[in-house]
């Protein structure tokens, strides 16, 4: 548990300009940890076994859609604004930890968001909604919901430092194209 989810909730719901990566519209593939639990519960339990790619189907959702469950979710009318990884990576900002799963596209990362899942379809995983994933897991957190440390002790923490991200937003408002 790393917190992905729960820093993006945790961030949207504390309101105001929220720097969201890239293209709102770049497809993901996410899972509900549940699904995936049962999936392989009930594999263990047939005997079934061998390599499978388990994730979410591809297009499940979209960064937009995504980030837009967490605004709906949270109730906190964050306004969300969208920043081209050009300008994210210009601004020397850490892929997939400093804003959690976003990936921009390049030649190392074209299978990020593109996993062929039919095998383990084909098995049996099936995966929720990836708006119910958010709403359960922000119900979670208010109800006092936690962390657990990393396992090695390091101080590793995901998400943008509060003061780089207001930072950026003021650079990116001044920088962007009038409509």
């Amino acid at each position: 548990n790393v917190g992905r989810l729960p820093w993006w909730l945790n961030r949207i719901a504390a309101g105001g300009q929220v720097l969201a990566p890239g293209d709102p519209a770049v497809p993901m593939q996410l899972i509900d940890a549940r699904d995936l639990a049962g999936w392989m519960l009930d594999s263990a339990e047939a005997g079934r076994g061998g390599p499978f790619a388990a994730t979410g189907p591809a297009g499940n959702t979209t960064m937009g859609r995504w980030l837009g469950d967490c605004v709906a979710a949270t109730g906190s009318g964050a306004e969300l604004v969208w920043v081209p990884d050009e300008f994210l990576l210009e601004h020397d900002v850490a892929t997939w930890t400093e804003l959690p799963l976003w990936m921009p596209a390049g030649p190392d990362t074209a299978g990020t968001w593109a996993v062929d899942v039919s095998l383990a379809q084909s098995a049996g995983l099936r995966s929720r909604p990836v708006r119910d994933t958010v709403r359960d897991t922000w119900a979670w957190l208010r109800d006092g919901g936690t962390l657990a440390p990393p396992r090695d002790g390091s101080p590793f923490t995901m998400g943008i430092d509060p003061d780089k991200e207001k930072r950026i937003l003021i650079e990116w408002a001044s920088a962007k194209p009038v409509a």
